[in-house]
């Protein structure tokens, strides 16, 4: 069987921080994205806990 060509690459081309070919300065705005996502998704649980009752309310 051929290899698919729209298949997805390697998993250390994914993530830049595990490929050898990728810059340093690559990596580091990868680090930095993923740290900024990763905070901001954990701010936005600590609001969701603080404010699930008002949350539940306007769904129901």
């Amino acid at each position: 069987m051929a290899p698919n060509p729209t298949a997805l690459p390697a998993a250390a081309s994914i993530n830049p921080i595990l490929d050898e070919n990728c810059s340093l300065e690559d990596k580091n705005l990868y680090s930095f994205f993923y740290i900024l996502v990763h905070y901001r998704l954990t701010n936005v649980r600590k609001q969701v806990e603080e404010h699930e009752k008002e949350i539940l309310f306007l769904i129901v």
